[in-house]
């Protein structure tokens, strides 16, 4: 999933932008907790609830 560090709608020049991949493989975007899943995701893995693309295909290689 496309990301970016700030809002895309607020500063959508950002190059904080990055691919995602979630740590959890059960989130998913159009599920009505998001929300809470992905905070519960983040106090379980020191605040992050995503890999980055670059980190998430190390790991799988």
């Amino acid at each position: 999933m496309p990301l970016a560090d700030e809002s895309p709608f607020e500063n959508p020049e950002t190059t904080s932008k990055f691919l995602g991949v979630p740590i959890d493989p059960a989130i998913h975007l159009d599920e009505p907790n998001y929300r809470r899943r992905i905070e519960q995701c983040a106090l379980g893995n020191d605040g992050r609830y995503l890999y980055e693309l670059t980190e998430f295909t190390t790991m799988i290689l």
